[in-house]
């Protein structure tokens, strides 16, 4: 007989079981209600330190942001749903992976010593 709970040796559900038992609905409402409120508090500090850290790189590179939030804008649009987008985007995808391998290569060469023999 399979099942999907553990049991203990003596028959009772483990610690684990009853875990997962609560966190399915065998919970009280106080519970409940005291876990919402947990995500609640959670969500809102995370809302407070993502305004921080916008605030503090929108003051410090305000086009990058501005350049952030049009690219989030074109995708949640649905603008990588046309051809057109799709080559724009394969094309400048390439352009930054060819200046990033040769930035990366550039410094790792000025920063090896030259050749002793």
């Amino acid at each position: 007989m399979q099942t999907n709970e553990s049991v203990s040796p003596k028959g009772a559900p483990t610690t684990s079981a009853r875990k997962r038992g609560a966190a399915m609905g065998e919970g009280s409402a106080g519970e409940l209600k005291s876990a919402a409120e947990d995500v609640a508090s959670s969500v809102e500090q995370l809302y407070r330190v993502g305004d921080a850290f916008l605030e503090k790189h929108a003051d410090d590179r305000p086009y990058l942001i501005l350049g952030a939030a049009a690219g989030v804008g074109f995708v949640l649009g649905g603008g990588l749903a046309s051809g057109l987008s799709g080559t724009l985007l394969r094309v400048f995808g390439r352009m930054a992976v060819t200046r990033a391998v040769e930035s990366w290569m550039s410094s790792n060469l000025a920063a090896e010593p030259p050749d002793a023999g």
